[in-house]
């Protein structure tokens, strides 16, 4: 299945493709080592927003910057389960951005990409 694939591709990247795992705030900007992501509050609709309550698990993202600062690949590790909150989500971490001199400075992967974070979303905020 979906994840027996993404487990062997884990396991097969190298040390340097780690993955940092992160809290989040969607809105709300991430300073770690040197790195700012600025995050962006996913759009749901006026329904979602009055009928949805705070999840009983927060969401977890994987999420992969280029050399520009922009998403590369983000995914969904563990999703509400709602595509009306799911579906906003992933469409707003494509609009995430990471930049700093850090960030400038660590080395490019084999894919082009920088660094690779996964994310617990908290929605305490929204």
């Amino acid at each position: 299945g979906e994840q027996a694939e993404g487990q062997q591709a884990d396991r097969e990247s190298s040390a340097a493709a780690r993955v940092v795992k992160l809290e989040a705030q969607p809105g709300r900007p991430i300073a770690r080592d040197g790195v700012e992501i600025k995050t962006v509050r996913p759009r749901f609709t006026t329904l979602t927003r009055i009928t949805t309550t705070t999840p009983d698990k927060n969401p977890i993202a994987r999420v992969t910057f280029g050399r520009d600062g922009k998403v590369m690949d983000a995914r969904l590790v563990r999703g509400v389960g709602r595509s009306d909150i799911d579906g906003p989500l992933l469409d707003a971490l494509y609009r995430w951005t990471a930049e700093g001199e850090r960030f400038k400075a660590l080395p490019v992967r084999a894919d082009g990409s920088v660094v690779t974070y996964e994310f617990t979303i908290n929605f305490g905020g929204r």
